[in-house]
């Protein structure tokens, strides 16, 4: 039997979301000014830091479709910032070697000169982001985020059947990735609706 403690308030949950979303709104506020000094976004830094990460553990390159699931971000939103760092010469498209369909990002020289001389104060600049909390509170903080990341991957995970349905198709053809995405989004939406506890279409 669930206890009363264990019951989300639904007001309080509301007003949690709302905090987190005006929290990140404003982090967001705070980094365009520190990032355009160096004449990029902070979109771009993101997709920049994704490669130079996977340049550390020896991914000298990327498929498109990887960056966005390691950004969380659908692969047309990042098409357009990546073309912009393209124009800029940040990055380089490639085709991969085993299928012409797919698209390789990597660094440039020019990437990882800037990325130097950003990293120089980044560090300082991050932890005056969270100056407003002492060391223990930003070790909570860290915490609770991380479940809270847990939780919400189990919302958006496969739906039970969807999984079934893979299992009785199996050895007798799998369908198009773009027709399951297509078939998986509405089940998908209205569980981040329910999460979110706005009907669609309604100002968020």
């Amino acid at each position: 039997m669930r206890r009363e403690s264990d019951t989300t308030n639904p007001a309080v949950a509301e007003a949690v979301l709302h905090s987190f979303l005006r929290s990140w709104g404003l982090l967001r506020q705070a980094q365009d000014p520190y990032f355009s000094r160096f004449g990029i976004s902070a979109s771009q830094w993101g997709i920049l830091r994704v490669l130079q990460r996977a340049e550390i553990k020896g991914e000298a390159e990327l498929p498109l479709k990887v960056v966005s699931q390691r950004m969380l971000i659908q692969p047309p939103s990042v098409t357009g910032v990546v073309d912009r760092l393209e124009r800029l010469g940040f990055v380089q498209r490639s085709s991969s070697k085993t299928d012409l369909r797919v698209r390789h990002l990597s660094l440039t020289p020019q990437a990882r000169d800037l990325m130097a001389k950003v990293l120089v104060g980044h560090s300082e600049r991050i932890q005056s982001l969270f100056a407003g909390l002492q060391p223990q509170e930003q070790a909570a903080m860290l915490s609770l985020l991380q479940r809270l990341e847990a939780h919400l991957r189990t919302l958006i995970s496969p739906h039970p059947e969807d999984e079934k349905s893979s299992k009785l198709t199996k050895g007798k053809g799998s369908p198009q990735p773009e027709a399951t995405a297509q078939q998986n989004q509405p089940r998908k939406m209205k569980q981040l609706e329910k999460f979110y506890g706005y009907p669609k279409g309604n100002d968020r």
